[in-house]
């Protein structure tokens, strides 16, 4: 029996390469093992639609082609089904491909497409959506912010972008509850990890498993100036979690109670209003990756 594969290309991501790889990846499937389906994600939140439509089809495999935003998108659709996420990772940061050690190369992403390990991982609501990899309030939502709008994608226009954004932003005051323990806590930025990573191996949570049960509430308090620089190396070093500076948490559920909050979910650029409730959802995703996560 054939196996079924839908691919769904986000054409913007890769700096508007996707369209030309689309018939090459297409081709990699044309043999008699595989009917495949080619489709492109036509507006925000359209490829969940296509991705639901993939599971009432019985398609044994979706894979993505793009980034993050992507990613969210297709995994929403999938999730508690039994079609599989594969990716062709090809955004600016693909934090979520990096983590499962999925290849950037195409050809050696391909091959886990064909021969990968099938793994089963959480995802975590946040009120009435759902996130794989890391979404957060303060710096790095103002960056996710600032990237969507830049016009230039890739990792020294993100750069660029936080630097800039790094001079702007000043800490806020975060009232939690975390497993029904409530915090107060002046942070920097406070990231949500059910993965390890932002992406272009910014690495926010070193310890964060992808299929434990839980997530990684990593705060990072107001800090000196010049504890910048090796904060910026710690973060790139998977070791900002021995910083004096960060605190973490592991937990199931969690709440934040404020009036307006900017956030990324994924990478990608949300506003929230009012009360934030979060929560794992254990084995929710089934996808594929070069070996047991």
């Amino acid at each position: 029996m054939k196996k079924k594969i839908c691919i769904i290309v986000n054409p913007i991501s890769g700096k508007g390469k996707n369209r030309f790889l689309a018939e090459k990846i297409q081709s990699a499937f044309d043999t008699d093992q595989y009917e495949t389906e080619l489709l492109f994600s036509q507006a925000p939140r359209h490829s969940t639609e296509l991705a639901r439509q993939a599971v009432a089809k019985k398609a044994d495999i979706v894979v993505a082609v793009g980034g993050d935003g992507l990613i969210n998108e297709i995994g929403q659709g999938l999730i508690s089904s039994q079609t599989a996420l594969a990716i062709i990772p090809t955004g600016s940061g693909n934090g979520f491909a990096r983590h499962l050690k999925i290849p950037l190369d195409l050809n050696k992403a391909l091959n886990v497409v064909k021969r990968g390990h099938l793994a089963t991982i959480d995802a975590v609501q946040l009120n009435d959506q759902f996130f794989f990899t890391v979404a957060g309030i303060g710096f790095d939502a103002e960056i996710g912010w600032a990237f969507s709008k830049f016009g230039h994608r890739g990792f020294f226009s993100y750069l660029l972008v936080t630097l800039r954004e790094f001079l702007r932003h000043r800490p806020s005051v975060y009232e939690l509850s975390i497993d029904g323990t409530k915090l107060s806590r002046e942070a920097f930025l406070i990231s949500f990890a059910n993965g390890s990573q932002f992406g272009n191996g910014a690495v926010i949570a070193p310890n964060a498993q992808i299929d434990d049960g839980s997530v990684d509430v990593v705060i990072l308090k107001k800090f000196p100036l010049f504890a910048a620089p090796r904060l910026a190396y710690q973060l790139f070093n998977r070791t900002i979690d021995r910083s004096k500076y960060v605190e973490v948490f592991q937990a199931k559920n969690i709440s934040l109670n404020q009036p307006i909050l900017k956030w990324h979910v994924d990478g990608e650029p949300v506003l929230l209003q009012g009360n934030m409730q979060m929560s794992i959802i254990p084995s929710a995703l089934k996808v594929l990756c070069p070996r047991p996560v």
